[in-house]
């Protein structure tokens, strides 16, 4: 994945009663989180991967402002949603995790966001 892209690539997802992992294949292929926000983490897995209320454990890497840093967190499946394909989004409600370091990865995302609106807003106005 390109280096100047932000975003979290989740190579663990474990049940925390049982310390088994839900997903094996994050260890040869990792999987990119699809949502974001100040408390919360998304995925697609499919359907049996892991059930609303399953206390879970998250980690991976961010990737932001041209670094990478180690990421973990634990928390409890919020939500589920069907996408179609077999494949469900599942959303993890984080409980433990380094706010001062996933505040950051957050802030550059909106930055990103802002530079392409910004973009965007002056291509138009050239028109």
């Amino acid at each position: 994945m390109n280096s100047n892209k932000n975003y979290f690539e989740i190579q663990r997802l474990q049940n925390l009663t049982t310390e088994f992992p839900l997903l094996k294949s994050l260890a040869s292929s990792p999987m990119e989180a699809v949502e974001i926000d100040d408390r919360h983490v998304s995925f697609e897995a499919p359907h049996k991967t892991c059930a609303l209320g399953q206390l879970v454990e998250v980690s991976g890497v961010l990737f932001f402002q041209n670094e990478k840093q180690k990421f973990s967190a634990t928390g409890r499946i919020s939500s589920f949603l069907d996408v179609g394909d077999n494949l469900g989004m599942f959303t993890v409600e984080m409980h433990r995790f380094d706010t001062n370091l996933w505040g950051d990865f957050r802030r550059a995302i909106e930055r990103t966001q802002y530079d392409v609106d910004r973009l965007f807003r002056a291509m138009r106005d050239l028109e």
